[in-house]
């Protein structure tokens, strides 16, 4: 299979995955209160994670920050 075969396969592959998703989301998460509670839990999860990987990334900067200042 060539470079371009793979990147066709590959963009037609997240366009589907998208269409399917967003199809998921108006049917299932929209009519079911445990894919509300679901969806609800997922957006939790995704903002607490993010969060902490900003934190952990300022926290890395100050350690490397305070590292190089005490040399």
């Amino acid at each position: 299979m060539s470079e371009e075969q793979r990147a066709l396969t590959r963009e037609i592959a997240f366009e589907v995955a998208e269409i399917t998703i967003k199809r998921f989301e108006q049917v299932h998460i929209q009519t079911c209160p445990w894919g509300r509670k679901l969806s609800r839990w997922m957006w939790i999860a995704f903002g607490v994670a993010l969060g902490l990987g900003v934190a952990g990334y300022g926290v890395g900067q100050a350690i490397a920050t305070a590292i190089r200042v005490a040399k």
